[in-house]
């Protein structure tokens, strides 16, 4: 996986933006949130978003990569109890993956 790292490497500028197009779209999903729905949101995501780039960079397979994606849902739907957060997440992640891993939801 190194090797294929080194020989695509993802860009600087492509990776700040990616970042920063994720940052916004967590911050409007939080009104009055418990601090436990923000945990188990921001643990999801980070379990969904670290899966689609490591299926962009070619790190798992592509049904290795939507199991993942799967058991983070499952578990933000068992975990997150305002149920307004947990469709943020939805959306959220079906807003970012269209861009970049549509293929995996």
């Amino acid at each position: 996986m190194l090797n294929y790292i080194k020989k695509y490497p993802i860009s600087f500028s492509k990776m700040f933006l990616f970042s920063l197009l994720s940052s916004s779209l967590i911050t409007p999903a939080f009104a009055n949130p418990s601090a436990n729905d923000v945990y188990h949101y921001g643990y999801s995501w980070g379990g969904m978003y670290r899966t689609c780039l490591t299926y962009k960079i070619g790190g798992v397979s592509k049904t290795k990569a939507k199991q993942e994606i799967a058991i983070a849902f499952k578990y933000a739907k068992k975990h997150i109890e305002d149920r307004q957060i947990f469709r943020n997440l939805k959306n959220a992640s079906a807003k970012v993956f269209s861009q970049e891993c549509k293929d995996l939801l």
